[in-house]
């Protein structure tokens, strides 16, 4: 077996991935979170780097927040060989990793992880509890001798990571064999543990240092140390019911493992070719040239003329002066980097990845060994470009292939859109794959900043994007129950204080497009507790008046003030308005949950709350909402609250939330929505909060009018950066891939095709297209019972709407804003 093979794109069975003309995605596959849990007590121990040997290399850093004087990172390799008397029937691995770790079985990789717990911005703790993976090794092990082996970074690398303070590893693998006889491998004193020499950080690899060949059956590791025991693995409720006090409770991931596959070039960008001349052969590097070192890998190429194509001749950097050259993969991607390169030892080569030409968000360094080699990175990067460096020159350079192995969450195009204008159509695929990048093993801000799960709204909004296009629940289902547990470790207290009341209207949705009502309990007493703790910040005006701050309500420069933490003149309508959007949503929970009472107490405070807000903050002459007041006691300053200042301040924002949340009288909707689209004097909303302005124009009515010529202000986002979103209009150093800002995703769909959820589950459905200026549309949208897709089309002074709806759900046309209309309903069987 090839020695290379180890750099492969992880491939897990039953999820088989599909580039298209659409983007990358998985075919349908069987998925449920009862699927990822252990169905025996665990028996393994958690090992880590002998202790005597590697003292320095133990503890962790929580978070990338926490200071880290004298904490060393590093690379650990285990390894452990065992011998299979014949072929088993059957083979499972459970297995984790602090902070994070790969998965070698005879010298393939077999899995990744583990997912991360979650967290927020800022912190600096530990989170209590730890996630566990499994993988089906069915077929991967073999009569004789077997090598399972595992890489595990210590240290916090970006800041969705978090540790439990100390380095671990942890596997158990059962089968059974041949003759029906069970065995067991766990990890336990009998393993060896080395600390990568080569890796020097997260910016540099010597691979001149590399234990050529440690992750193969037969590689000579008896120079290496055992490993130190740490503790015998425990699942949570476990160790709750026995009292034991264990560094990592452990709990199933309940999301299937991420998609991957190899990604190659578009193009190659050699601006210096006529100075000091260029590659030779540079189009092998988009084919793959050759057949790499580990075999043939699918991959997404892009096509080339079949005489530029070479079947066995790889690109190569000749000897002589260091050269630069630049990769396009066409739009942003989310990956890993990997290539197949072939030199003398020592060549250094440099890669620096942008989601945009001209600026290198981070660097890697790479020293080559003697020959042939093929590397895949730890980190997962954001670009569209990579620049490559070659130096250090002492011999020609071999270049078998760069690229990314892309990593997302294994999605399903189940939804789509199509209309009358192009543009809008890029913007719902840009959105989409915005989107696609976004979704890890956890939701993220973009591929490139990594923030922890504190950021809800974001995740609210791509959680719609997904109802629209994906249709998947249990990502969106994870992320509710890891931020609830954040939640209640914080005493309700999020470093941004408006996401705390959006998680709970993330949880409602959640239900409304899935119809699982089984998070409802679950997630009862944390909203409760959240709801309680806003209470007590409501003062004499009946308005939030004493919140520990007014973050987050959007990257909008305010004279030298911020609306990223306004103060409060400026962020308590906004915040007040959200308070009321989750004291509805709090008494939807209570009554689910046939707590009536509770349920009538938090209608009432929310209808107090609508009273109070209206008579403290309308401006009769100017016929708007007032961001805020400053009250009776001036606020005391903080970190993230400004000083009070003088007002009054008007805003898109908290207009359009008083519209959307019935704060504002029905009768002065229109006025108010048409206010804000025209009255240029108003503080402006970035991408983010469109999502709130678009949706107050549906309820105010005048989507119709100003839905479609507001979502083509996204084509200049597309101008800047085709075929993902830039995070804000303008105004900010920002990232490209921040799918916060893709609700024209969500709203083409359920605005242009009319299509929305009455019931829980779509049991009963709205279609209600409104057209605005387009002459045809056409798509569909997932639900648990299989796709609605809408199709119409105006022809002269009639439109035909055909409309296609599962059997068992109850649709409620409504094709007012068509004008007159042919209406043509079909049955189909689920999924059909």
């Amino acid at each position: 077996m090839n020695a290379e093979r180890h750099n492969l794109p992880i491939r897990t069975p039953g999820i088989e991935t599909i580039p298209d003309s659409a983007g990358i995605e998985a075919a349908p596959f069987s998925f449920h979170p009862d699927m990822t849990r252990k169905p025996s007590p665990w028996r393994a121990d958690w090992i880590w780097l002998n202790d005597a040997v590697y003292p320095h290399l133990q503890a962790s850093r929580p978070t990338v927040f926490c200071e880290g004087a004298g904490l060393a990172p590093a690379l650990a390799l285990f390894r452990r060989e065992f011998r299979l008397e014949g072929q088993v029937q059957s083979a499972k691995a459970w297995v984790s990793g602090d902070v994070k770790y790969r998965l070698f079985v005879n010298g393939e990789p077999v899995g990744r992880g583990p997912a991360e717990v979650g967290g927020d911005y800022g912190n600096t703790e530990t989170l209590g509890y730890w996630f566990y993976d499994g993988y089906d090794l069915s077929g991967r092990l073999v009569p004789g001798v077997n090598v399972i082996c595992a890489e595990v970074l210590l240290q916090p690398d970006v800041m969705a990571d978090y540790s439990m303070a100390q380095g671990g590893f942890l596997l158990e693998i059962d089968w059974i064999g041949p003759d029906g006889s069970k065995g067991i491998l766990l990890t336990d004193e009998s393993w060896k543990g080395l600390a990568n020499p080569a890796f020097v950080d997260m910016t540099f690899r010597d691979a001149r240092q590399e234990p050529t060949g440690w992750h193969l059956a037969g590689f000579d590791d008896a120079g290496w140390p055992v490993v130190s025991v740490l503790e015998k693995a425990y699942a949570e409720e476990a160790a709750q019911a026995s009292g034991h006090r264990v560094r990592w409770p452990l709990l199933p991931r309940e999301i299937p493992p991420m998609l991957e596959i190899r990604v190659l070039p578009k193009s190659v960008l050699e601006p210096f070719r006529e100075q000091n001349g260029g590659l030779e052969n540079p189009s092998a590097l988009l084919a793959g040239s050759g057949e790499p070192a580990f075999g043939a890998v699918p991959a997404i190429g892009y096509p080339i003329e079949a005489n530029h194509r070479s079947a066995s001749i790889p690109a190569l950097v000749p000897f002589g002066v260091p050269m630069t050259f630049w990769l396009d993969f066409g739009k942003i991607h989310a990956g890993r980097l990997y290539f197949d390169l072939e030199g003398p030892a020592g060549t250094q080569v440099r890669f620096g990845f942008q989601e945009i030409a001209g600026r290198t968000d981070r660097f890697f360094d790479y020293a080559l060994r003697e020959g042939r080699q093929t590397f895949e990175g730890i980190r997962l990067e954001s670009a569209r470009y990579i620049q490559v460096t070659v130096s250090n020159l002492t011999g020609p350079v071999l270049l078998y292939g760069i690229g990314l192995h892309f990593s997302s969450y294994p999605v399903r195009h189940q939804g789509s859109f199509d209309c009358s204008d192009p543009d809008l159509v890029c913007i719902y695929e840009a959105g989409r794959w915005s989107n696609q990048i976004c979704r890890q093993a956890h939701h993220l801000d973009s591929p490139i900043h990594q923030e922890a799960l504190g950021c809800t709204g974001d995740y609210m909004i791509e959680s719609l994007m997904n109802y629209m296009t994906f249709g998947d629940p249990w990502l969106t289902r994870l992320d509710i129950l890891r931020t609830a547990r954040l939640l209640d470790r914080k005493d309700s207290a999020m470093f941004h204080t408006s996401y705390s009341l959006l998680w709970l209207q993330m949880l409602m949705d959640y239900r409304l497009f899935t119809g699982d009502e089984t998070l409802l309990p679950q997630m009862a007493q944390t909203a409760y507790r959240l709801l309680d703790r806003f209470s007590g910040y409501l003062g004499k005006s009946g308005l939030i008046e004493s919140a520990p701050n007014y973050m987050f309500m959007d990257w909008v420069p305010v004279g030298k003030l911020n609306l990223h933490h306004p103060p409060k003149v400026l962020g308590q309508g906004y915040l007040s308005a959200f308070l009321i959007r989750a004291l509805d949503n709090g008494a939807a929970l209570a009554e689910a949950l046939g707590d009536m009472t509770r349920a009538d107490g938090f209608a009432q405070q929310a209808e107090h709350m609508r009273h109070a807000f209206h008579r403290e903050l309308w401006d009769e002459q100017r016929g708007l909402y007032r961001d805020g007041k400053n009250g009776d006691a001036p606020s005391v300053p903080n970190d993230w609250l400004p000083a009070d200042v003088e007002g009054p301040f008007y805003s898109q924002h908290t207009n359009s939330l008083a519209v959307l949340y019935g704060i504002a009288p029905k009768a002065r909707g229109t006025e108010i929505m048409h206010r804000v689209f025209t009255d240029d004097a108003l503080i402006q909303a970035q991408p983010y909060f469109m999502h709130f302005v678009l949706e107050a124009a549906d309820t105010a009515g005048v989507f119709d009018t100003h839905g479609n010529p507001q979502m083509r202000r996204w084509t200049k986002l597309l101008a800047e950066c085709p075929g993902s979103l830039k995070e804000v209009w303008a105004g900010f150093a920002c990232d490209y891939s921040h799918a916060w800002g893709g609700t024209p995703t969500w709203q083409l769909p359920s605005k242009v095709l009319g299509i929305t959820p009455l019931t829980p589950g779509f049991t009963r459905l709205r279609i209600r297209p409104c057209p605005g200026d387009l002459s045809w549309a056409c798509g569909a949208v997932p639900t648990p019972a299989g796709p609605v897709s809408v199709s119409w089309k105006r022809n002269g002074g009639k439109t035909m709407l055909e409309i296609k709806v599962p059997e068992g759900l109850d649709a409620v046309v409504e094709p007012d804003l068509l004008g007159e209309t042919e209406v043509v309903v079909f049955r189909t069987l689920s999924g059909q």
